[in-house]
């Protein structure tokens, strides 16, 4: 049967042994005390009580004293306890004083005991503690103490050989408290046990508190003398012999023997004498070697010994050996003696004395010599070694550079030079080495660079300055211009008539020869008939400043400065010249070409420019900057883009912008050019006119009265702006000074740069429109009727801005064109950029369904300035002139057509268009805005009111526009014309001459206006287009380019009319005469040329 039963297993980790046999395992932690030596004098002392195995419980373990042979408290003390061990604490101290007493006691000991151990058993439960006063240094550290007594023998003393015996006194000090022993015996010294004392040994025992013992020695008393054996101490001068004395005390009844034996001191055997070996003594009669020993004869006192000396170059102090005397026989109180020989030098060394010599920093290299003040004594030669250059060594002779120092060179003679670096300035570390074959000395050379000031490098909008530039900076050296020679050019004088065939033919040839010239000129000797020349290039212009061409001429002549015509002449015209006012706005180089042509008899040229009203000065690169390719420009120096003007323009120098806005200087930078940390450097702008603002977008500078300099030094100089006040335009040089300053003397030097600024405010440009224009657009009307011509004239006040021409507003279905470029106007783009359109062509054609009477067709001219700003040709101010032209369309029915046989034809008070045919015609258009053709025949034309056209064809006709801007075309014929019946009122007419209204040159037409307004277009004056008369004339804007060889204007001071005489072909006589009755058109104008600018100004003539 089965039962039901429980055991239980107890697991045990104490060391017990189960079962039986079993290892025992122990894992209860366990505690170890160490055991300790102590030095008397510690203090105390600390025992490590140790907790080994599992601390995570906390434990603890009582400890207590023990004496040993050490007692408590004569020797140690401790106060028994018990040690707390939390968990994780694997170790804790004990502390025990110990005593320090002053008697010896040897080593003594005591135990500390750990007992009752909770939480843990006890592995090493007794620490032992060991106190020395024996002198041991226990802990490392403490004071040594030492208890143990101390035995003294005393001075020494003499005593008499007849005394017969010696007694030496023993002493015990310290501890004598103790009992304690000493052993004794007796040693040989210059005495001899047996025959000069008996020999004796044994112990001394000293009790308790006894401090006395003594040794007692029998003597014997001889008959023998024992003097004692000396050797003297020479003194010598080296080269010489040292002699050393051996010396008795006595005389001996004996022979003394002794060996000699050298030793080195601070002399060195062999060196500083001669060798050992031939150490010689006096036998009585010769000196002879003393190896084999020396002897000092019976009845004797001395004997000598000697030693020849070195005599070197070395100045050094005085030098000693020794010779000791070990006696072999004979009988001396001692048994060796030495005596010193001392040897005193007799050389000098050389003296070497410091040198100096100085230079201003960057003067090239500095020379001298080094050994002139140096000296020696003994008269010897003097070298120079070496150097040290700034911490290395070199060897004379040789060259050394330091950088950032210099480079130099002390030669064995002792001439140096020393060439410091660029910007070096201060004393370098030099010390020389000098030998006088022997001996040494040194000495330092100190050469004083003493600091100049230097110009900073001044960089100015890519522009280097060092030193002081003028405006603006780095322009390059002048190359002259190119001058092309054409021999038989193939050009006939008719031709030659017009300039414009002239350039055409030395562009279009190449030329025979081809050089670069300094000077502008053709002798008479070098210009035949049939022959050209050709000068080309760039000439710099600075802004603000006028310039005037001038010279003699002969014949056919122009030149063209930045693209703009400023002279024109055509053949068999020779005299001198005087070119139209330049006035650049923009500092720059600008393009310049000069052409001749003789075409007849011999021709000469002569060049000359006035600057600012001055006297004219030869046009050559002594007097002007000119160059003979843009290459000598542009790779030169720092420019910016090219801005052109017909075939020719400029480059422009500086930064430029509108008045009141802000302007980009470009950039500015400037640096030491000594950067050895001497100098410190400020940058300044300076010439700020007053008013005008200076700013890097932090900080900002307004100029005022007094003040108008600024310290940018620590500005954003890559930021530089500046703005003028309101209204300003001109050139602005403001000056930039970069200033480099010595730090040790204050001394500085400056580079100055030119920054140019172009405060441009642009001049709005001339334009006259007609006010209203009529357009006949009846229905089935064709293109020809329904286009009409779009009169303008527009020209630039100053002619270096661009001008911009738009046109808009058209009427859907117009479509506006010159010929060559078209636009048809739409509902969405009714406008349209005509600037390089032929105006003389313009003409407006209307769709067929137009019937507008009142479109306004606007036209806007815009002169822009533009200037390089940050290296872009930017447009930095701009003026704009608008007018509005009304276009209204004839679109009535009414229309009137007349016979062959003459008719009177009179309109409706709507607008009428009449066609009076052959026969002369009276037409009256009445009210209204009229179309009205004269036809063959002289008619008589009467606009009326409104805007008229009348055109009065062949025959001699009279066309009277009546009220209104009325056109007036008189045809062929001899005509009159008056725009308001004869009498000039406020609004404008024109007054048109189409192609083949001339006559010829035996019978030219003669026509008449007689109410001619002098005043400008814009203010309802009258206008001359004469763009369909002439051909081939040319101009640009308000400059009169070859329109004086068309048109000659005559005042009549009788009868106060202008007579205008046309040359249609532009050379020849008159084929057409327009007399303007009551109105003087040239006024204080001295040629035509200044009449036709003046006109053009004016918007008063229309040309092609």
């Amino acid at each position: 049967m089965l039962g039901t039963s429980s055991t239980t297993g107890t697991i045990v980790d104490d060391g017990r042994l189960l079962p039986p046999g079993t290892p025992a395992d122990d894992d209860r932690p366990g505690f170890s005390i160490n055991d300790l030596l102590i030095d008397e004098a510690a203090g105390s002392v600390t025992f490590t009580v140790t907790r080994s195995g599992d601390l995570t419980q906390s434990a603890t373990v009582d400890y207590a004293g023990q004496a040993n042979t050490a007692t408590t408290p004569a020797d140690y003390s401790v106060t028994p306890g018990t040690l707390n061990f939390a968990a994780g604490i694997a170790s804790q101290t004990i502390t025990v004083a110990i005593t320090n007493d002053s008697s010896f006691e040897g080593p003594e000991s005591f135990n500390i005991n750990l007992s009752n151990p909770t939480g843990a058993v006890i592995v090493d439960g007794q620490g032992v503690g060991t106190i020395v006063d024996d002198g041991r240094t226990l802990p490392p550290g403490t004071p040594a103490n030492d208890d143990r007594p101390v035995f003294n023998m005393g001075a020494d003393f003499i005593v008499d050989e007849a005394a017969g015996t010696i007694t030496f006194t023993v002493t015990k000090t310290g501890a004598t408290d103790l009992a304690s022993s000493v052993d004794y015996a007796t040693v040989d010294g210059s005495a001899v046990a047996g025959s000069d004392y008996t020999a004796t040994n044994g112990t001394l025992n000293f009790a308790a508190g006894e401090t006395q013992k003594t040794i007692t020695v029998a003597i014997t008393n001889d008959t023998v003398f024992e003097g004692a054996l000396n050797i003297d101490s020479p003194t010598i001068t080296e080269g010489g012999y040292a002699t050393f004395t051996a010396t008795l005390s006595n005389t001996s009844t004996t022979a003394v023997t002794f060996t000699p034996s050298l030793t080195g001191g601070t002399a060195t055997l062999g060196t500083d004498t001669s060798a050992a070996s031939t150490l010689q003594y006096y036998n009585g009669t010769a000196w002879v070697s003393a190896s084999g020993g020396v002897s000092i004869p019976a009845g004797s006192t001395s004997v000598q010994l000697r030693l020849q000396t070195t005599d070197d170059k070395l100045d050094e102090p005085a030098e000693n050996f020794s010779l000791t005397a070990t006696v072999t026989s004979g009988n001396t109180s001692n048994v060796s003696a030495t005596g010193l020989a001392t040897i005193n030098d007799n050389d000098s060394a050389p003296v070497a004395v410091v040198d100096t010599n100085s230079m201003l920093e960057d003067a090239g290299t500095v020379n001298g010599n080094v050994l002139l003040n140096d000296t020696d004594a003994d008269g010897d030669a003097l070298t120079v070694t070496q150097f040290v250059f700034e911490g290395v060594t070199v060897t004379a002779g040789t060259a050394h550079t330091v950088a950032g120092i210099g480079e130099l060179t002390i030669d064995s003679n002792g001439s140096y030079s020393f060439t410091p670096a660029t910007h070096y300035s201060g004393v370098p570390s030099i010390v020389y080495t000098i030998t006088d074959g022997a001996n040494t000395a040194s000495a330092a050379l100190n050469i004083t660079v003493t600091a100049v000031k230097d110009a900073p490098i001044l960089i100015v909008d890519s522009n280097t300055v060092v030193g002081t530039s003028t405006a603006p900076v780095t322009l390059p050296t002048a190359t002259g211009l190119t001058q092309g020679y054409y021999s038989q050019l193939a050009l006939t004088p008719g031709d030659a008539a017009n300039v414009l065939n002239l350039e055409a033919a030395v562009e279009g040839n190449a030329a025979t020869t081809t050089t670069v010239v300094s000077n502008v000129g053709v002798p008479e000797s070098a210009f035949i008939t049939g022959d050209a020349y050709r000068y080309t290039g760039f000439v710099f212009l600075e802004a603000g400043h006028s310039y005037v061409w001038s010279g003699y001429r002969d014949d056919t002549m122009q030149i063209k400065v930045g693209g703009t015509t400023v002279f024109a002449t055509g053949h068999n015209n020779w005299a001198t010249y005087e070119s139209d006012t330049v006035t650049p706005l923009v500092s720059g180089y600008y393009s310049f070409e000069l052409n001749v042509f003789d075409g007849h008899g011999i021709g000469e040229l002569t060049a000359a420019v006035s600057v600012d009203g001055g006297d004219p000065l030869a046009l050559n690169t002594s007097n002007f900057l000119l160059y003979a390719a843009s290459t000598d420009v542009t790779s030169a120096t720092t420019v910016g883009d090219f801005v052109s003007n017909n075939d020719g323009g400029y480059y422009p120098v500086g930064a430029g912008g509108g008045a009141n806005t802000w302007i980009s200087l470009g950039s500015v930078s400037a640096a030491l050019a000594d950067s050895d940390g001497s100098e410190v450097l400020t940058i300044a702008i300076s010439a700020i006119p007053v008013g005008g603002v200076l700013s890097d977008g932090t900080h900002s500078f307004t100029a005022t009265a007094g003040a108008t300099s600024v310290d940018v030094t620590d500005w954003d100089l890559n930021a530089l702006q500046f703005k003028s006040v309101s209204g300003y335009s001109g050139v602005v040089d403001l000056t930039v000074t970069a200033t480099a300053t010595e730090i040790s003397n204050g001394a500085s030097a400056s580079s100055t740069g030119i920054l140019s600024v172009l405060v441009a405010d642009a001049d709005a440009p001339t334009l006259v429109t007609p006010d209203t224009m009529v357009v006949l657009s009846q229905q089935n009307a064709t293109d020809a009727i329904r286009r009409v011509a779009l009169p303008i004239s527009v020209g630039l006040v100053d002619s270096s801005e661009t001008l911009t021409l738009k046109v808009a507003g058209l009427p859907t279905g117009s479509v506006l064109s010159d010929g060559v470029n078209t636009f048809t106007a739409t509902m969405a783009d009714n406008g349209v950029d005509v600037s390089g359109w032929n105006l003389a062509n313009l003409t407006i054609t209307v769709a067929s369904n137009f019937t507008s009477t009142g479109t306004a067709i606007t036209v806007t001219a815009t002169s822009t300035v533009y200037a390089m700003v940050d290296g872009v040709s930017t447009a930095i101010d701009a003026a704009s002139t608008s007018q509005d032209i009304t276009l209204i369309s004839d679109y009535t029915t009414t229309t009137l057509n007349g016979t062959n046989s003459g008719t009177g034809l009179t309109g409706t008070s709507s607008d009428n268009y009449i066609d009076g045919a052959g026969g002369n015609d009276t037409i009256s258009g009445l009210a209204g805005n009229d179309i009205l053709l004269g036809g063959s025949g002289n008619d008589t034309l009467l606009g009326g009111d409104g805007t008229d056209l009348l055109k009065g064809g062949t025959g001699t006709d009279n066309l009277q526009g009546g009220a209104g801007s009325d056109r007036l075309i008189g045809g062929q014929g001899n005509d009159t014309l008056s725009g308001n019946a004869g009498t000039v009122d406020a609004v404008t007419d024109i007054f048109q001459w189409e192609l083949n209204d001339g006559g010829t040159v035996f019978t030219p037409a003669a026509d008449v206006i007689t109410d001619f307004g002098g005043a400008a277009a814009s203010a309802g004056g009258d206008i001359l287009d004469l763009r369909d008369l002439l051909v081939g004339e040319s101009h640009a804007g308000t400059d009169a380019g070859n329109l004086a060889n068309y048109l000659h204007f005559s005042f009549n001071n009788v009868t106060g009319d202008t007579t205008v005489s046309v040359t249609t072909s532009g050379s020849g006589s008159a084929n057409q005469t327009i007399t303007l009755q009551g109105v003087d058109l040239v006024g204080s104008n001295t040629n035509d040329a200044a009449v036709i600018s003046e006109l053009l100004r004016n918007g008063k003539l229309i040309t092609d």
